[in-house]
């Protein structure tokens, strides 16, 4: 996360009238979509900044640190890390096959009338 994101609510906003193109649907494409809770770029900033100097943030960060740029970069800890990430992909591979065994199943006997 960059720091402009807590304080410059300009960066937000395309004042220049750069040309970033268009959706899918169409519509063009100009500044930065908030989220509904923020009518604006200032009060973005503003709960922003509540929620990061927030008592939970504050108590965790030291983990977030350790995560991007300390000890847990290296040896065992990077490796229990990268198995978590592993662990979260398979899971869900297995989930998405096992939903397709389903639709296979399904399927013959529903439209080829076996099983």
């Amino acid at each position: 996360m960059i720091p402009e994101l807590y304080y410059l609510p300009e960066m937000f906003l395309n004042d220049n009238k750069f040309k970033f193109g268009s959706m899918e649907d169409g519509q063009q494409v100009d500044g930065v979509s908030l989220p509904p809770w923020a009518k604006s770029p200032e009060e973005f900033i503003r709960i922003s900044r509540e929620a990061l100097e927030s008592e939970i943030v504050s108590s965790q960060l030291h983990e977030w640190i350790d995560l991007i740029f300390g000890y847990k970069q290296q040896g065992m800890c990077q490796i229990s890390i990268y198995f978590l990430y592993i662990g979260y992909f398979v899971s869900l591979f297995l989930t998405l096959l096992y939903f397709y065994f389903i639709y296979f199943v399904l399927y013959m006997i529903l439209y080829l009338n076996c099983l």
